[in-house]
């Protein structure tokens, strides 16, 4: 896996090469790169596909506090450096905010937009004070997230996805289950909104293993 400095930043990503349209493929909020790999093996004959891991994630963990429109800025640059002048972006739920920051930077760059499981739309207000909820309950403690609070993030987001083995490669995971799984310190909104409840910044000194509660 190659990478790239911006800034202070490192990023890890993977590049088919070839002549085809570019593709840069955008995960998911805790996952990597890695969780494209059946689209890589798909398309890698027809087209020039780019899997990167986003700050805070895989192999770039951050640098310091970052919001979704640096992520944005890292798509771009990254394209800047491969020479790539336009791309199509492929994202899911967070990577569908970060690709659709990128359009809205620099609109002549992308030269397609496929996103799933996101949106730009305002956060709803049920939702939003249910992630409130949580968060409070998730960072209420000096002593960390209560048990029974991680356990539940864990049955309720992660634990039935993690069976599946390409599943747990992305979360670079044994596929019988969950050994090292770090959630970040802060609150991130399960579904899109405006720029205030979309962004979040990640702290890469403040995660919490919630598996072997480390």
């Amino acid at each position: 896996m190659a990478s790239i400095e911006v800034g202070p930043q490192t990023l890890h990503f993977e590049d088919t090469g070839g002549s085809g349209p570019a593709v840069l493929f955008c995960h998911s909020f805790t996952m990597n790169g890695a969780m494209f790999s059946p689209q890589l093996t798909a398309f890698a004959g027809r087209y020039r596909c780019i899997t990167w891991d986003q700050r805070g994630h895989g192999q770039s963990p951050a640098s310091g506090p970052f919001t979704l429109w640096d992520s944005a800025r890292d798509a771009l640059a990254l394209l800047d450096r491969l020479e790539i002048d336009r791309a199509i972006f492929v994202g899911t739920s967070q990577g569908g905010f970060v690709s659709l920051r990128a359009a809205l930077l620099a609109p002549d760059r992308v030269r397609g937009l496929a996103v799933m499981g996101t949106s730009a739309a305002t956060e709803d207000p049920v939702q939003k004070a249910a992630h409130e909820q949580l968060h409070a309950a998730f960072f209420g403690s000096p002593d960390g997230p209560p048990e029974p609070v991680l356990d539940m993030l864990v049955q309720a987001f992660l634990w039935t996805t993690l069976r599946s083995r390409p599943l747990a490669r992305a979360f670079a995971l044994p596929a019988q289950g969950p050994s090292q799984l770090f959630l970040p310190r802060t609150r991130r909104p399960r579904r899109g909104g405006d720029q205030a409840e979309a962004d979040y910044c990640s702290n890469p000194s403040a995660f919490r293993c919630l598996s072997c509660r480390a």
